[in-house]
């Protein structure tokens, strides 16, 4: 029993120290085009890293408090636009942006946001927002 323990080990850190080393950087075409979304309570995050990349979505966020902080950045950029509106409980605009450039932006939100609205329309670029309680 000893004998198959200590081979299994082995096994596994030959197996390990015989993997090349792989990071994002290194599987670019595998990372394009994915968002990664966060909607929690008091808090969400959209990241993307886009090449001519199209989408919309609209989402109901979870904020408890009225009191918020957006910040955003855009980084590489090269193509297309990201609209961003987001509303608060009756509806009302309280953050509208059309981003079509490098750009980081943060800002205190008027209003409880209640709902996300954002389109990308061939947008080629890494795009990185979040939004938090300021509580």
């Amino acid at each position: 029993m000893k004998y198959i323990k200590f081979s299994a080990v082995i096994l596994m850190i030959f197996v390990l120290f015989s993997c090349n080393k792989i990071t994002v950087h290194n599987i670019p075409a595998l990372t394009e085009n994915i968002p990664v979304v966060t909607n929690v309570e008091d808090a969400y995050t959209y990241i993307i890293n886009a090449d001519a990349f199209s989408d919309s979505l609209s989402k109901v966020l979870n904020f408890s408090t009225t009191e918020s902080v957006i910040t955003y950045t855009v980084l590489n950029y090269s193509q297309g636009s990201v609209d961003l509106k987001i509303d608060d409980s009756a509806s009302t605009i309280i953050y509208n942006d059309m981003i079509e450039s490098n750009i980081v932006i943060v800002e205190n939100l008027r209003d409880r946001p209640q709902h996300i609205e954002m389109v990308l329309n061939n947008f080629s670029g890494m795009f990185e927002l979040a939004m938090a309680s300021d509580n």
